[in-house]
């Protein structure tokens, strides 16, 4: 069992496809008959990541090396899945209701941070399949006592040339990832869901900003204006400035600014909005400690 991180808010959305459905003849105005159709599970979580394990089953193959450095990257079009424990009793209860969510895929991703507070993401996920259990012993997990990822551990920087530079006045930012996730229910003597099929995968970076004298005008010429691709990262550090401690980077590749809104207030601070599309990305998480993250050795 897995630490996922501070969650802030989970949701099951639970529809066993029970349609009430009638047919003439019936004899009455009542409905007839119950239809067991599909099912639907899906659920999200909002947490605060504390690392970057949950990551593992969204972007693509896993390696480790050195024991403590964790390579995300895209390695084919497979995806991984895995298994959920909710839990609902009394905190020091023994027994409760457990459910145990199945064959869970992650459709959406989303890292967001703003000014002063801690860093969240949000995931987006589906299941296969659900067992209940009435008289479940409370799961049991290693809860992680490191501070979460916080906005003034952020650096989010542009590469090459005509800008080699940090975001100086980022205020808030959203990266996005999202598979796209075909879910089927085929023809084979069961109303759950086949493996997940990826379709074309969709990434995005939002950008809230102040607009800076040395950097608001090549942001919107050297790039949005020009359509010049670049590549850009997203790094988060325990120890700021530290490379070999606790951290993790988001490098994307290809990118281009799709959209650049330039706001002309009377009084106040003038803002730049821009959206940015990357072709590929690659996370890579460096742990302090040996890191059990899991190790995926087949291409997603």
């Amino acid at each position: 069992a897995q630490w996922i991180g501070m969650i802030q808010d989970a949701t099951f959305d639970e529809n066993q496809g029970r349609e009430p459905t009638r047919y003439q003849g019936g004899g009455d105005r009542n409905l007839d008959v119950f239809l067991d159709l599909k099912t639907d599970y899906t659920g999200r979580i909002r947490y605060y990541p504390q690392d970057g394990k949950l990551w593992t089953f969204v972007i693509g193959s896993t390696s480790t090396a050195a024991g403590s450095v964790v390579t995300i990257s895209e390695t084919g079009g497979r995806i991984y899945w895995g298994g959920l424990e909710l839990f609902s009793g009394k905190m020091n209860a023994t027994t409760g209701l457990t459910r145990g969510l199945y064959g869970v895929t992650f459709d959406r991703m989303r890292l967001s941070g703003r000014e002063g507070e801690a860093l969240e993401c949000e995931l987006e996920f589906a299941c296969g399949s659900v067992t209940v259990n009435k008289a479940a012993t409370k799961p049991t997990v290693t809860e992680s006592t490191r501070t979460p990822y916080m906005w003034d551990d952020v650096e989010i920087k542009i590469s090459g040339i005509p800008w080699n530079d940090t975001f100086r006045a980022a205020k808030e930012f959203t990266f996005e990832m999202n598979n796209n996730l075909e879910h089927p229910f085929y023809l084979n003597y069961t109303r759950y869901k086949g493996e997940s099929i990826p379709a074309a995968r969709e990434y995005s970076l939002d950008l809230t900003m102040n607009m800076v004298e040395t950097s608001g005008d090549s942001l919107y010429a050297d790039y949005y204006w020009s359509g010049t691709v670049f590549n850009m990262d997203i790094n988060a550090w325990r120890v700021s400035g530290t490379l070999n401690s606790e951290m993790f980077n988001i490098a994307m590749s290809g990118c281009k600014m799709t959209t650049m809104e330039m706001t002309y207030p009377v009084e106040g601070v003038c803002e730049q909005n821009c959206t940015i599309v990357p072709e590929a990305c690659t996370i890579i998480v460096k742990e302090s400690g040996t890191a059990t993250y899991p190790n995926w050795s087949v291409a997603k």
